[in-house]
This record gives C-alpha cells, sequence and structure tokens, in this order.
C-alpha cells in the first residue's frame, strides 16, 4: 500500500482526515473482533495545536509525516496473543509499514507494535498494539520516570541517575510480563507512583533529593522483584554491592 500525495496545507490534512474518520472506526472495530482484543480510540481527531507542534519542532514542516490525527490502540491480555496479531496484521494491504519495539524493547524495557494503516482516500492512520499490564506500568509509573530521564539525559553529573532510573523501569516492565507486578503490594505501588510523579519536576539543580528518591524506588524493587541490577552489581535498599 501508498500513501497518496501528502495534503498542501494542515487545514486540508484535517479535511482529509475527517473524512476517513468512518471508515478507520470500521476498520478498528474489525479487528477487535477478530483479535478478541479491547478497543481504545482518541475520542475525535488529535489536537491542531499539538500537530503544528510537531510539525514544527519535529518534521521540519513535512506534512506526509503527521500520520497519527487518526489513532487507536488494541490491548491484549497475554504476550502469546499480541505476538498472534502483529504477525497476522503485518501482511495485511493496508498497512504501510510497522515498528517491532517489542522484540527490540526500548532501553527502560517498554514495548509495543506499532503499525502505520493507509486508508482509501490516502490519509494515513495509527495503530499501536499494547500488552495490559506494560500498559498500566507505563500509565501509572513509567511516564513520569520517561519525564525525569528526558529532562536530564546527557546533563552533567547526571548518568548515574540515569542508569539507576532505566533499571528500575526495566524491573517494573520486568514485573508486569512475568506477573510479579499484579502481585505487588498497594502500598508500594502508591508510594512507587508518588515518588516517579516527584522525579518528573526534579533536574540537576536539586541533587539532594534526586538520589534519596532513585535510592527509594530502588529499595521497592527490592523489597517486591528481587534484586535489582546495575552494570554487573547489585542495589540493595538503594546502595550498591558486588555481585557474589
Amino acid at each position: 500500500a501508498s500513501i497518496a500525495a501528502p495534503a498542501a496545507t494542515v487545514e486540508e490534512l484535517y479535511a482529509k482526515n475527517r473524512e476517513a474518520e468512518a471508515e478507520f472506526h470500521a476498520l478498528m472495530a474489525g479487528l477487535r473482533d477478530e483479535f478478541k482484543a479491547e478497543l481504545i480510540e482518541r475520542p475525535g481527531l488529535k489536537s491542531e495545536a499539538r500537530v503544528r507542534e510537531k510539525l514544527e519542532k519535529k518534521y521540519g514542516g513535512d506534512l506526509s509525516r503527521v500520520t497519527d490525527i487518526l489513532a487507536a490502540t488494541l490491548v491484549f491480555d497475554t504476550e502469546e496473543e499480541i505476538l498472534a496479531a502483529a504477525e497476522a496484521l503485518k501482511s495485511r494491504k493496508y498497512v504501510l509499514n510497522f515498528i517491532d519495539r517489542w522484540t527490540a524493547a526500548r532501553a527502560s524495557g517498554y514495548r509495543d507494535f506499532q503499525f502505520k494503516i493507509a486508508l482509501s482516500n490516502g490519509v494515513a492512520a495509527e495503530l499501536q498494539l499494547h500488552h495490559r499490564k506494560i500498559a498500566e506500568v507505563n500509565r501509572y509509573l513509567d511516564h513520569s520516570l520517561y519525564e525525569f530521564v528526558r529532562s536530564n539525559e546527557g546533563k552533567e553529573g547526571t548518568a548515574s541517575w540515569i542508569e539507576q532510573t532505566l533499571s528500575i523501569e526495566r524491573a517494573f516492565y520486568d514485573a508486569a510480563l512475568n506477573g510479579k507486578y499484579d502481585k505487588m503490594s498497594n502500598d508500594n505501588k502508591i508510594k512507587a507512583r508518588a515518588i516517579a510523579r516527584r522525579l518528573a519536576s526534579h533536574s540537576k539543580d536539586r541533587p539532594e533529593e534526586v538520589q534519596p528518591l532513585l535510592n527509594l524506588l530502588s529499595r521497592i524493587v527490592h523489597e517486591e522483584f528481587g534484586a535489582l541490577s546495575l552494570d554487573g552489581q547489585k542495589i540493595d535498599n538503594g546502595k550498591r554491592m558486588n555481585n557474589e
């Protein structure tokens, strides 16, 4: 499948997406029923303000790169289900391309599949395949940790923070896949989310607050999921120790 020539203006692009909206919703409903997954659709089109911001800051004004004005997510309960759905979708004629962030997970351990879908009028839309527990960790914890990493990565003196944060993120995502996250105490879930939200607003100018928060999260990981490893070392109660 191929995309028609991009729209000449943002207004034209939005008109084309509105025109394709019913077709997209019908296709997504069909996939929901086929794969017996939960369907989550954005209520309406992506905001024009956000599209214009990405066009300016990320896409260099190239309208052909705006492919998520229409977007939806299929949510699966097991790894087997999400892998089977991804395999089935790869060969569909309306699939323009896909990104496998499942087998090639992010450094944080976050993983999903992302498909670009061609609609009949030339519009490209986005479909993501999510694992329910991966999505839960992302929504309630990891998004805040991602913001912390994004705002501090590359700054002098923050490398150890980033390393520790990524290890914490990976531990939570591993726990989401192996069932340990479900068994985590509600008290520690609440504490972890509160710490992550506090970290999201911190940067290098308040190091005296950052490290204790990271260590508190490391303690929770150790208590709930086992030892947390960083470059061949273990963190126990927020402090590094050599492997035995």
